[in-house]
């Protein structure tokens, strides 16, 4: 399904089942089909999963407007609205985590039952009071480290029925990592390598 922003982007999202309303966010450069066999685990035990694309990654609309964290949480706090949803379980990845972090920001945690952060660091700088950052992203090198790729998005391998299931939607845009960079280094004009 296709919700339109109030910045007019596209948003694909997946809304299926009844009870409890569980949101699935993934990580940068995902895509909403890599929770294929959590979805399914969720919806047999009758939950409500709402599971959607970034805006830039997936089937979701390519802009160059909102690379900012906050307006992630912007698009997710409307679609919510627009499917009525008071109260949900928050799941997210990497940046679906971080982007659920800015939905507390920016709209408060009474809407939010519970939280799973996967694999995302509270702190994404590595300093004298934090050694677990992002690959030991500094505040010197992450911009030129920012455009390296980050490698595999997985630690294990992929479920075969995740595998298969991935392989059937391979005609899905690809993610471009230079549209995005400005989203991690904090500049408003794409710096392209």
């Amino acid at each position: 399904m296709k919700f339109k922003t109030s910045d007019h982007v596209l948003i694909d999202y997946s809304d299926v089942g009844e009870g409890q309303a569980v949101v699935l966010l993934c990580g940068l450069g995902g895509k909403k089909e890599i929770w294929y066999s959590q979805e399914q685990f969720l919806l047999d035990q009758g939950y409500r999963v709402i599971n959607l694309d970034a805006r830039n990654q997936g089937y979701s609309g390519k802009t160059i407007k909102g690379r900012r964290i906050f307006r992630h949480a912007q698009d997710l706090y409307e679609l919510l609205g627009h499917l009525d949803i008071k109260q949900f379980i928050a799941i997210g990845n990497s940046m679906g985590a971080s982007t659920f972090f800015a939905y507390m920001a920016q709209y408060g945690c009474g809407s939010i039952l519970g939280m799973i952060d996967i694999d995302q660091s509270p702190k994404m700088i590595a300093d004298h009071s934090w050694a677990f950052g992002f690959k030991q992203l500094t505040w010197e090198n992450f911009p030129d480290y920012l455009k390296i790729p980050f490698g595999s998005a997985s630690y294990h391998r992929l479920d075969d029925s995740v595998f298969i299931h991935l392989q059937s939607i391979q005609k899905a845009p690809k993610y471009d990592a230079h549209l995005n960079y400005s989203f991690f280094s904090g500049s408003c004009v794409p710096r392209l390598a």
